[in-house]
């Protein structure tokens, strides 16, 4: 993914660089910002003057351990109270002296929210003083309109009022011993407030028999690019400002709602599975009453396929068949026979052979008069069932017409 390096600045404004194009630097609002930088990854560079970059010795090597113990190990150094800052520990070895930045959490809170203002979320935030070049041997100075960057170490610095560095570096030298540089690079924005800063830090340095080369730069960003890219030192977004912390921060206020939904998605999936299931019970229920109804209406068929297809092609058979005709005849010819006080009608059943009436009769005579009243010159009548049960005759009389 691309690389973007944006350096905040004391106006509500902000300069920012491609990482393959450090030298093309833009310069706008925060709303031009967002427009710029959405989709890359972001490396933020923040103002120095806010943070105090310390040292301190703490008996635990273990991280965890480190964020409880270091405010308090760090309070006599600290004017505030340690409850409202924001610790930020260095990737050093165990063993060694804890180094760290230390900043408000309501100044990181603040740089944070103008980005998050215009949809961006950086990556990494660094001390920009920490952004300077740095090698063995050597302190770096940044000096612009109003303040100075010193970069002392890997892990050290400052930031200060320019007026104030021609002052501070003497006491900063003296207090180095060994650590003390053995060359000082100079880099200038030139502006009124710059020039006798940098003449006063120039005399110094050849009473002192210190070596020191000076540049003139248009624009601090390209070189902090460059050094940014090649280590970062310190990333303030750590605790409760890591990206990780900072989702779980905005997801906390939606947990009861995604549980709800979640609940309502079971609750919505369960009810859904249960009319299905009934639904398919159903189906299954009504495939096997028109598979009866199939077999009762033609009871010669012995396999089925496709109930719907099969009843189809009878019923159009019925229609073609010569059969369909006769049924009407049949009917207007038997109704009047069974309106019979002795006689109690069950059932009817058509077939292109015949049609077939189920009953039950008072008595066998009564069943044989409606025998031989249903028959006539035309039509044919036969008895195929007769049983006696319960006082009662349960029979089956076949009426077809007689063929010429």
């Amino acid at each position: 993914m691309e690389h973007l390096i944006i350096r905040l600045a004391s106006d509500n404004t902000a300069h920012w660089c491609h990482a393959s194009m450090p030298e093309r630097v833009s310069h706008g609002t925060f709303t031009a910002l967002g427009a710029a930088a959405a989709g890359y990854r972001l490396t933020l560079l923040v103002p120095s003057i806010d943070i105090s970059l310390l040292a301190a010795q703490v008996p635990s090597s273990r991280r965890q351990y480190l964020h409880q113990a270091l405010p308090y190990a760090l309070e006599e150094q600290l004017a505030a109270d340690v409850e409202t800052l924001h610790f930020a520990i260095a990737n050093t070895r165990p063993g060694t002296s804890i180094l760290c930045a230390v900043l408000a959490k309501a100044t990181l809170r603040n740089w944070l929210g103008k980005l998050a203002a215009v949809g961006l979320k950086p990556d990494v935030a660094i001390p920009d003083v920490l952004a300077l070049p740095q090698q063995s041997g050597q302190w770096s100075l940044l000096l612009e309109a109003n303040s100075a960057y010193l970069r002392t170490g890997p892990y050290s610095g400052l930031a200060c009022d320019t007026t104030a560095l021609s002052h501070l570096l003497p006491q900063l030298i003296q207090q180095s011993g060994e650590q003390r540089p053995q060359r000082i690079i100079i880099n200038e924005i030139p502006s009124a407030g710059t020039e006798q800063t940098r003449q006063e830090l120039e005399r110094y340095c050849k009473e002192m028999k210190l070596d020191f080369t000076h540049a003139t730069i248009a624009n601090a960003l390209p070189m902090m690019a460059r050094a940014t890219l090649a280590a970062t030192p310190i990333n303030l977004l750590q605790g409760d400002f890591s990206r990780r912390k900072q989702t779980q921060q905005l997801w906390r206020p939606w947990r009861a709602a995604a549980a709800l939904l979640t609940l309502l998605l079971l609750i919505q999936g369960g009810i859904t599975t249960s009319r299905y299931t009934r639904l398919s019970h159903q189906e299954q229920q009504l495939n096997e009453q028109i598979e009866n109804i199939y077999r009762q209406s033609f009871p010669e068929s012995r396999r089925i396929v496709n109930v719907r297809a099969q009843m189809e092609q009878g019923l159009q058979a019925l229609r073609s068949g010569s059969g369909m005709q006769e049924l009407p005849q049949l009917l207007l010819h038997a109704g009047p026979a069974l309106h019979r006080p002795d006689i109690e009608l069950r059932a009817l059943q058509y077939t292109p052979e015949q049609f077939t009436i189920e009953l039950t009769a008072r008595n066998l005579q009564a069943l044989d008069q409606l025998k031989q009243t249903l028959e006539s010159e035309v039509i044919h009548a036969e008895i195929l069932q007769a049983d006696s049960s319960h006082d009662q005759i349960a029979g089956r009389i076949a009426i077809r017409m007689d063929k010429p």
